[in-house]
């Protein structure tokens, strides 16, 4: 075509996200007939390990945006989308922008400031709600053949075909009622007047199943509880009530609110973190009721955080593009060791520091043939030493002592096929992992037997219970509590609409305490992306506590 030419852009980026090692994957949507936009899909994995079959669970961790102004050929950061705007992307790099009809928003069949995206060679539907930063999984065609490749996205107005008015739609929304045998209202009497504060007092004593039950004792309850926020007010003094129980914490795009979760209640409530102002937090692990945060705004800044008093403890800067973080001790304590780790093909760097140290210790250890790959999990720090483990179940064991040495093991083999997700913990003194199947099909705990260098599976937990993210597996016991049914249970970092969900080792199915859910896998859930659950820690501490250096008079002194 003699009419046609072509010209290449060098387009400078504004306010860009640091660079990251983890695979990207980059699509270019058209706005309008005048506007682009860059849309980067940041992956939990290396691109090197891009087509390795366990990466595809680790799934998507974070979207940039970024608009694209061509008479100025500068690319400009975008924080969000409209409200009622989506982007729909799909293989190979193709999308579209959706400005979404105003009775379509209402519907809820489409949601704003969410880019909807499918996977390569993969039948999840996923939806990355920008503002929450949360990804939702669902399966709209599970009986799809295996001969799926890349399934490409076409526009068709919603009301085409799913109609309310319709009784042969294929778009049903179901609902569940209680029905009440004809004359019992009146056997509610007085208790249909029940002030809504005292209901909101006693339900906060209640827990799981009974709280459920509670609530759906009368109509009245119901209407009540409905039109009240009690549901979802997680207050501190409930926190320090129950602080045996581990609690989620999630921090979306407004970085100064931080949101938690309490599983036992089903209870949410978000609260004011003025240290966090400014940044852009990713929350890498948590231990000792401290969260030890990124910011994605700057390469080099980490810092401690404890979510409930608003303390900050800054770390000297590093980069931050590491497979796994932890820390020995509480970041006040004196013997406090951080120590983070990235696993490339032929060797593993190791990053550490003490508290009181400006700069970090940095040392390397080759494989030496030994097939060690990365599971992106945090390590455990158990008897002195940090354990790392790989995704086929096998351990790296660093000492971080003098002499900081690193020993690869082919032992543990892997104890099951197909896994998606490994983590590992320290429970009662012992090493414990997780490991999970695609789409959750599967949730295996096993025990390290140091004897023969085995794991021998549990399938009985009794009353430990097991509160597992991406970036944190703590456990708990409830011995001992006024509370029954929670033993033997894995709480997740999922949620099926606003109930959390949990895997029972009785059942080998996922559960929720309020809307019933019974499940094989988790399909139809929502996952927050970086939340971590966390120890309930309320406890202030003096200014010298959170300084990571040595006050300058103590400087020097050790000087002179």
């Amino acid at each position: 075509m003699s009419g046609c030419q072509m010209k290449l852009l060098d387009l400078k980026v504004r306010e860009r996200y640091p660079r990251s090692h983890a695979h990207c994957d980059k699509f270019l949507v058209q706005c309008s007939d005048s506007e682009l936009m860059i849309v980067e899909l940041y992956y939990g994995y290396k691109q090197v390990f891009m087509l390795d079959s366990h990466v595809k669970d680790i799934g998507c961790k974070r979207i940039d945006l970024y608009k694209v102004n061509l008479q100025d050929q500068v690319c400009q950061r975008m924080k969000s989308l409209p409200e009622d705007c989506a982007i729909f992307l799909s293989y190979p790099e193709n999308g579209f922008f959706y400005k979404i009809p105003r009775e379509d928003l209402n519907s809820g069949l489409v949601r704003g400031n969410t880019v909807y995206f499918t996977e390569r060679n993969d039948k999840r539907l996923c939806a990355y709600d920008i503002k929450e930063r949360s990804v939702r999984v669902s399966l709209p065609c599970p009986n799809m053949g295996i001969d799926y490749y890349e399934p490409q996205w076409i526009r068709l107005p919603l009301h085409s075909w799913a109609s309310a008015d319709d009784p042969q739609s294929e778009v049903m929304i179901a609902s569940k009622q209680i029905m009440l045998p004809s004359g019992s209202s009146s056997a509610c009497g007085g208790w249909n007047n029940v002030p809504t504060d005292l209901l909101c007092d006693i339900q906060s004593c209640l827990f799981g199943a009974d709280r459920c039950y509670f609530r759906l004792a009368c109509k009245a309850w119901q209407s009540a509880f409905s039109n009240s926020n009690c549901e979802s007010d997680l207050q501190l003094g409930n926190v320090q009530r129950n602080h045996r129980f581990p609690i989620l914490v999630h921090i979306g795009s407004n970085s100064e609110q931080v949101k938690f979760f309490d599983p036992v209640t089903n209870s949410t409530s978000t609260l004011p973190s003025p240290s966090l102002k400014g940044t852009e937090p990713i929350v890498r692990c948590s231990k000792h009721g401290w969260l030890l945060i990124s910011s994605q705004g700057s390469s080099s800044e980490l810092f401690f955080l404890n979510p409930f008093t608003s303390e900050r403890i800054d770390l000297p800067k590093m980069l931050c593009h590491q497979d796994g973080f932890t820390f020995s001790s509480p970041p006040t304590s004196s013997d406090c060791m951080v120590i983070c780790y990235t696993v490339c093909s032929t060797y593993v760097n190791l990053y550490s520091i003490h508290r009181g140290r400006y700069g970090w210790n940095y040392s390397s250890a080759e494989k030496k043939g030994t097939h060690f790959k990365s599971s992106y999990s945090n390590p455990v720090y158990h008897q002195g030493l940090f354990y790392i483990m790989g995704m086929n179940g096998n351990l790296c064991i660093h000492d971080p002592g003098p002499r900081r040495s690193t020993k690869f093991m082919s032992l543990p083999r892997s104890p099951c096929a197909s896994i998606r997700r490994a983590h590992l913990l320290e429970s009662r003194g012992k090493l414990l992992s997780v490991f999970t199947g695609p789409m959750g099909r599967f949730l295996r705990v096993f025990e390290l037997k140091h004897t023969t260098m085995a794991w021998k599976e549990l399938y009985n937990l009794e009353d430990t219970m097991l509160f597992l993210s991406s970036t944190s597996l703590l456990p708990a016991t409830s011995s001992g509590a006024d509370i029954s049914g929670l033993g033997n249970k894995v709480f997740l970092d999922r949620f099926s609409g606003r109930d959390g969900i949990f895997y029972s080792l009785a059942t080998r199915k996922f559960h929720t305490f309020w809307s019933g859910r019974n499940s094989s896998d988790w399909r139809d859930t929502k996952e927050y992306t970086y939340s971590a659950w966390i120890e309930p820690n309320l406890e202030k501490h003096t200014e010298t506590e959170l300084r990571w250096f040595p006050a300058e008079d103590d400087e020097e002194e050790a000087e002179e």
